[in-house]
């Protein structure tokens, strides 16, 4: 009888665990899934600090809850290097502000987040032979006309993991 007893003790504490487990993981999906849905409201229409705060907000839940996302990791680090190039952009425009025009940044980390927001571009190929009036007229040679892709592209990385975190409850 003893045995039973403890047999039954044992296994009601084993699934309680199990069950704490499941609803941590929930908790931690949500959190996560808030942090993502913060981020896409914050491509539209945010300020660039109201886009970083989002922006590491999104990153420390992807830290602190990691272990509960493995499902969605590569999502996540597409998001990411999307997120920080598009960071790096938008805080060097307001750092020089004056340098409207992509030539105008002698940093070659420029161009690599612009390869990463639109990998196809050939704005460096053709920027060094621009005369300004080329220059103006055409919408690659902006800073922020890469600063909005990325914002886009956000926006549309982050609706597709929030749709894969809904269908994976």
């Amino acid at each position: 009888m003893k045995s039973i007893f403890f047999s039954v003790v044992v296994a009601s504490l084993f699934m309680g665990l199990l069950g704490c487990g499941n609803a941590e993981r929930h908790n931690a999906r949500q959190k996560f899934k808030e942090a993502v849905a913060a981020i896409k409201v914050r491509t539209q229409g945010a300020t660039y600090s109201e886009f970083r705060q989002a922006e590491l907000d999104l990153k420390t839940s992807q830290e602190v809850n990691k272990t509960y996302l493995d499902d969605v990791r590569a999502q996540f680090a597409s998001l990411d290097t999307i997120m920080t190039a598009t960071d790096y952009l938008w805080s060097e425009s307001i750092r020089y502000p004056r340098f409207e025009f992509i030539s105008m940044f002698g940093d070659k980390t420029v161009f690599q987040a612009i390869h990463v927001i639109t990998p196809d571009t050939h704005i460096a190929d053709k920027i060094d032979d621009y005369t300004p009036d080329q220059r103006r007229k055409d919408p690659d040679s902006y800073v922020m006309t890469y600063v909005h892709r990325g914002l886009t592209e956000i926006s549309d990385q982050a609706d597709g993991l929030l749709n894969l975190l809904e269908k994976q409850k």
